[in-house]
């Protein structure tokens, strides 16, 4: 018989609650909204096209209508005769009442003689003072003599009823033009009309989105056009914060344009509350299933619980977590191995720690003491040309040299004040003044709140001698200038040097060096050995970093941590 796969009771309840109950749950209240929210946006999107198609043929059909009735009687013939005549009698006006009384689109209908004069008004509605728009009318119907044409602006009558959109076309004979006839939609009549098909919004607009009527004022800006944001919209859109369905038909024979805006931010606030709320019950109800079923697990789990969190805190590092069981069963036998185990890695830690310790403390004496004989086979052969030449220079040389020699082979720390550092370093770079004379020159810039600063003892020594070993130019003056300042909680220290620098490849070569673990070739030992000492010291984040032009100098960057050095530590003349 195959034996089962051990599963641990705990597992179980958790899928028991994931897997057959909340997600199975979550996922059915998920998809119940959505089909919810997306059955709720199809309704409006199919509600919002059926009235966009219905609105767009009925107000196509009521337009089309208006123009033939205003192209028939812009060519009645007793219309014309009479306006030549100057006098329209009261059975011509009853034959324009017939004409117009026929039209579905309600409005007021004005006719005009050549002087732009009112013959007629047949609703006995007349025109206000404030009607700006009638010369753009009869502009339009003297460029357009043979047409038809739409104009939307604002027409006010003495009754207070308003108008839109003016259908108008001059009335010629024998090709010139003797009047004009105009009909005014009633803009009431419109928002009535076109209201009842639908509580959505419906703006009617011409060719250049001209409002000729609008049940919703906010969309109307303040030329009287359509917003940029809803000309361009379709479908879904976004418009101040507010989503919308949008549909657009084009009314061809007139050139007009009417849009059907539903509202969908109702729906989609209502989806979200929903949603939150259906979240928070069943976060309520996740709470209280994982608190029985801890309840219930808690008692046959307690010895395990007690084994994971000692793994937790061993996991964390704490290496004196031992599990106390006395279950007489397996766990016991596995807390028992576990405390064991916890009794040798810390033996095995304090011993690595102990050997890694000794190995890095071996290391950075071994790279210090290799600082030392560099330049002092040059110094003892400058010395000894000298003590026959200047007696009191010699003296001095060694004086510095011995400081210097003490200073290195001096064991009680690797890390020293900057004070100490820069005492030394000038030791060092008199020196080399004594040496080549007028030919070098230095330059150091440290403030004095930096002198307590911890550093590498002699760490900068190395860098300037790898300097006039490799960039002094007999040609001209060589010089060193040293910077040290804090930045960002770093100590940054800078050496720049004026000499012959390095081209593109042999920069490479150097950086490729300094990278290594162990070096291979003698050259440049003394900078490898400065980012050796620094990385054993203080870590990979700390490091030294070259530049260089050719002809132009090179500029060498040490980075090291700010840690304050022991009082004793400042005296420099010891």
């Amino acid at each position: 018989m195959k034996k089962r796969e051990f599963i641990s009771f705990k597992e179980q309840m958790k899928k028991t609650l994931i897997f057959y109950s909340l997600i199975p749950l979550l996922l059915i209240t998920f998809m119940g909204y959505c089909s919810v929210y997306l059955t709720n946006y199809l309704v409006i999107k199919k509600e919002n096209q059926e009235v966009s198609k219905i609105l767009s043929k009925k107000i196509d059909i009521m337009v089309s209508e208006a123009f033939e009735k205003i192209d028939i009687l812009s060519r009645n013939e007793k219309i014309i005769e009479e306006l030549v005549n100057k006098k329209i009698t009261s059975i011509t006006y009853q034959e324009i009442y017939n004409i117009i009384n026929n039209i579905e689109l309600e409005g007021n209908l004005i006719i005009f003689d050549k002087n732009k004069n009112s013959c007629t008004n047949i609703k006995s509605k007349k025109l206000t003072s404030r009607n700006v728009f009638n010369s753009m009318i009869f502009t339009r119907m003297d460029n357009n003599p043979n047409n038809i044409v739409g104009v939307t602006g604002k027409f006010y009558f003495l009754d207070g009823e308003e108008s839109d959109y003016c259908i108008c076309k001059a009335i010629k004979k024998n090709g010139e033009i003797i009047g004009y006839v105009a009909y005014y939609l009633s803009d009431s009549f419109l928002k009535e009309t076109i209201g009842k098909y639908s509580q959505n919004t419906i703006i009617l607009v011409d060719k250049y989105n001209n409002i000729i009527m609008t049940t919703n004022e906010s969309f109307r800006n303040g030329i009287n056009k359509i917003g940029k944001k809803l000309q361009i919209s379709e479908n879904f859109s976004k418009i101040d914060e507010n989503r919308y369905f949008i549909s657009q038909r084009k009314i061809y024979y007139s050139n007009m344009s009417i849009y059907c805006i539903s509202s969908l931010d109702y729906i989609i606030k209502s989806f979200f509350n929903t949603f939150i709320y259906s979240i928070f019950v069943l976060f309520i109800l996740t709470f209280i299933m994982a608190k029985v079923v801890r309840r219930v697990a808690i008692n046959k789990t307690k010895a395990m619980e007690e084994i994971i969190s000692g793994i937790e805190k061993l996991k964390k590092g704490d290496l004196n977590a031992k599990l106390i069981i006395n279950s007489n069963d397996e766990f016991q036998i596995i807390a028992d191995s576990y405390n064991k185990m916890l009794e040798s890695i810390k033996e095995l830690i304090e011993k690595n720690k102990e050997e890694t310790e000794h190995s890095i403390i071996s290391e950075i004496k071994q790279l210090e003491s290799q600082f030392n004989p560099h330049f002092l086979f040059n110094t003892l052969e400058m010395l000894r040309y000298t003590i026959k030449t200047d007696i009191s220079k010699a003296n001095k040389i060694i004086l510095n040299i011995s400081s210097i020699l003490r200073f290195s082979i001096e064991n009680k720390s690797s890390e020293v004040t900057m004070a100490r550092n820069m005492f030394y370093i000038k030791n060092y770079l008199e020196i080399q003044k004594f040496r080549f004379g007028e030919k070098f020159q230095y330059e150091i810039n440290m403030k004095e709140e930096l002198n307590d600063i911890l550093s590498p003892k002699l760490i900068m020594q190395p860098i300037i001698e790898n300097s006039i070993k490799y960039g002094f130019i007999q040609e001209k003056t060589f010089k060193i200038n040293i910077f040290i300042k804090e930045i960002r909680n770093n100590l940054i220290i800078i050496i720049y040097n004026n000499g012959k620098g390095m081209t593109k490849n042999e920069l490479y070569l150097v950086r490729e060096k300094l990278n290594k673990e162990k070096l291979e070739t003698k050259e440049h030992i003394g900078l490898y050995n400065v980012q050796r000492r620094i990385q054993l010291m203080y870590g990979k984040n700390y490091k030294l970093i070259i530049k260089s032009i050719l002809n132009k100098g090179t500029f060498v960057k040490i980075i090291l941590p700010i840690s304050k050095g022991e009082n004793y530590d400042k005296d420099i003349n010891s």
